[in-house]
């Protein structure tokens, strides 16, 4: 019964991950409706203490979430976007939820990414721009400031064309 057990969680993990694919088609950005020569911070006071999320768009239409840090020290915050470059996104298929798409349409912001779920699902969310620096996600409300940084980390990755 053990042996039968082993087999079929082996078999389980030889099937892999089928991911759900992006529905958005990319774009190249090439607007002023939002800067993108940094990157988006947003408080998610949801956690105990509180995280800071990181958004980081670029002028081919992808977005990559490197994760955030806890508290919103800007120095804290400097050190991880550093040592973003040192680190393979690409390495393993559960950094595919690191990266999305993102669309602006006036003064709406759509966003396409994995969700981290054993399902490898794919979520939507749609926001609100408020000026060049600054947008609301309409689904929990969350502010994201830009933040000018001149070292951003490259957008190439395996899971966006």
């Amino acid at each position: 019964m053990v042996k039968q057990t082993v087999l079929f969680i082996i078999f389980l993990l030889l099937l892999g991950c089928d991911c759900e694919e992006l529905t958005l088609q990319r774009e190249n950005y090439m607007g002023n409706e939002l800067r993108i020569d940094g990157f988006y911070t947003a408080k998610l006071y949801r956690y105990d203490p509180f995280i800071t999320s990181i958004y980081v768009l670029y002028n081919n239409g992808v977005l990559f979430e490197p994760g955030g840090i806890e508290g919103d020290n800007r120095e804290d915050l400097l050190d991880f976007m550093s040592n973003l470059k040192d680190r393979d996104f690409n390495s393993r298929e559960g950094d595919r939820t690191s990266w999305g798409i993102f669309i602006i349409d006036g003064n709406n912001i759509f966003i396409e990414k994995w969700f981290p779920s054993a399902s490898c699902t794919t979520s939507q969310l749609k926001g609100r721009i408020t000026s060049d620096t600054s947008f609301v996600l309409e689904n929990n409300n969350e502010e994201y400031i830009f933040n000018e940084y001149s070292q951003k980390p490259d957008s190439t990755n395996i899971f966006i064309d």
